[in-house]
């Protein structure tokens, strides 16, 4: 048996001080003191459960010069994160069975942390047949996208099927005719008319039609960065929805100064609406939080700013991000753990993980939230180079543990496999 020692574990909402023992990389037993085995020092620090990002763009096969697997993989383990899920836009995108499969395989190979894979949905996608590769969710279906998007009236045959399934239609919501009105109207070549091309109205026009639509149905909206569409989803019966550090921690002021490296779909909005969505956040309105990452490269972003490609990594900064702010008492460690660790684990039927108990996978973070650094892109494992988050403070893990086994500590890896969930 492995038993962690010497750290203060929250377990059932409360920090206390106590022994997990760990068999076949299962949480075996939790017991204040006296377990006997393969130490695993937590030295005196807090351990918390293994962190879940619910939405991630790992690239690879295609785009392998942004990210791969490997790459993404370790960004994750080192930002505490044991759990990633992957969505289908990629190249080739997931459509298919045999596309889920071939990156399944791709995956298991490469993954330093467990993964989930999601479907995409497009126009005739028979979504039986893709259950059979049994994803973690469907989409992020796009409601605004040239390639990718799909028609309200459709989406709705699509949403039933899906919650026949028992599974989670996962939404990108944005009005195409907003978008593409703003798009042809602003198109001045400074950055900080952007935010105005792709408005606040065009999320939340999209959202109001999709409660008329789907007000029965059971939706995860990806992205939310407007707090009036948070406001309808949170009042939604079984709807649920996730924000982004880079809508929590930048606003379209920014924009002058980090230019494309912040530049993302939905775009980051004003201060006002920032500070409300702290305010959901921080009184767990909000059901998820994270992080989109969506790496591009430095030659990418560099640009003109309209014709660089929208998205930024987060992966490995997320946690640490609000760690900082736990520290500084923004928001409680409560919150954190539930935002990103038990609430995925729910919404996404993701069993044995998310909490620390009996049964659970022993997927575990240790942390010390005394060891506050800043971002540094230096300390970054993405392939894309670069953070808009780099001079930040941050808390990073000391150690993060999956299914037993340490698989980063410190700036050192195990060669450890993910496995699929």
């Amino acid at each position: 048996m492995k038993v962690v020692k010497n750290g203060r574990i929250l377990y059932k909402n409360n920090l206390i001080e106590a022994d997990i023992g760990i068999e076949r990389g299962k949480i075996t037993e939790i017991k204040k003191t006296g377990l006997n085995g393969e130490i695993i020092d937590a030295g005196n620090k807090i351990v918390l459960p293994g962190f879940i990002d619910s939405h991630v763009h790992f690239r690879d096969f295609k785009q392998k010069q942004k990210e791969t697997w490997r790459t993404g993989s370790k960004a994750a383990a080192a930002g505490g994160i044991t759990t990633v899920v992957e969505q289908p836009n990629t190249d080739p995108p997931t459509l298919s069975r045999k596309a889920i499969r071939r990156k399944s395989k791709l995956a298991s190979r490469r993954s330093f942390v467990d993964f989930g894979l999601n479907a995409g949905v497009v126009s005739g996608t028979d979504i039986s047949e893709l259950n059979k590769e049994d994803p973690t969710a469907f989409g992020e279906i796009f409601l605004a996208h040239d390639e990718l998007g799909i028609d309200l009236n459709e989406l709705k045959g699509k949403v039933d099927e899906i919650n026949k399934l028992d599974k989670k239609p996962t939404l990108h919501a944005e009005d195409q005719r907003i978008v593409d009105i703003g798009l042809k109207k602003f198109r001045d070549r400074s950055p900080g008319y952007f935010s105005r091309a792709r408005p606040a109205k065009a999320e939340i026009k999209s959202i109001k039609e999709l409660k008329k639509t789907l007000d029965k149905n059971s939706v995860h909206i990806c992205h939310v960065s407007t707090a009036k569409a948070a406001k309808i989803v949170a009042n939604t019966k079984n709807w649920t929805y996730e924000v982004t550090p880079h809508h929590l921690f930048f606003t379209k002021s920014d924009l002058e100064e980090k230019r494309s490296y912040i530049k993302t779909n939905p775009p980051v909005r004003n201060k006002r609406n920032r500070k409300r969505l702290w305010y959901y956040l921080k009184n767990e309105s909000v059901d998820i939080i994270a992080s989109d990452h969506a790496p591009h490269t430095v030659g990418e972003k560099e640009g003109d700013f309209w014709d660089t490609p929208s998205g930024v990594p987060g992966v490995q900064t997320t946690l640490p991000l609000l760690a900082y702010q736990v520290k500084r008492k923004n928001i409680s460690i409560n919150t954190l753990s539930k935002l990103m660790a038990r609430n995925p684990s729910e919404i996404f039927n993701m069993k044995n993980k998310g909490q620390i108990k009996e049964g659970n996978d022993a997927d575990l973070v240790i942390m010390d939230f005394n060891e506050i650094k800043k971002i540094n892109r230096s300390d970054l494992y993405s392939k894309c180079g670069w953070s808009p988050y780099e001079g930040k403070e941050a808390i990073f893990p000391e150690k993060t543990i999956l299914r037993g086994d340490v698989v980063y500590d410190k700036g050192g890896f195990e060669e450890r496999k993910g496995e699929r969930i």
